[in-house]
């Protein structure tokens, strides 16, 4: 796998990762294939699953086509919640052994814009 790749992903928040008040502040949620698209991934590196201990919400996937989001000082980012669909860009890496995106850009689709 890369080192660094620049992707475009469009999937749901599948869970969300709560940090204790006492750890620096991040928010991270992990994030599929929208199931009924088949997902939009434009990237050199293989997306590949990895161990996800410690997160929250459903789980909607095997572990294909996941990858972690990382917002570095953020505890919350209004409107991202599990379920929402979410078209994100940044640079993927290798962290834990799962792809991870830190401070992605992303836009949220409505239920409406998704279908």
């Amino acid at each position: 796998m890369a080192e660094h790749s620049r992707a475009v992903f469009l999937g749901v928040i599948d869970s969300i990762t709560v940090p204790p008040a006492s750890a620096p502040p991040s928010f991270s949620a992990i994030v599929v294939r929208q199931p009924d698209t088949g997902g939009s991934v434009q990237t050199k590196a293989p997306l590949r699953s990895g161990a996800d201990t410690g997160h929250t919400g459903p789980r909607r996937s095997s572990g294909a086509g996941r990858l972690r989001l990382i917002w570095i000082g953020q505890r919350q980012i209004p409107g991202i919640a599990a379920g929402t669909t979410l078209k994100l860009e940044g640079m993927v890496s290798a962290a834990d052994g799962m792809p991870t995106i830190y401070n992605p850009r992303y836009e949220i689709i409505s239920s409406q814009e998704s279908r």
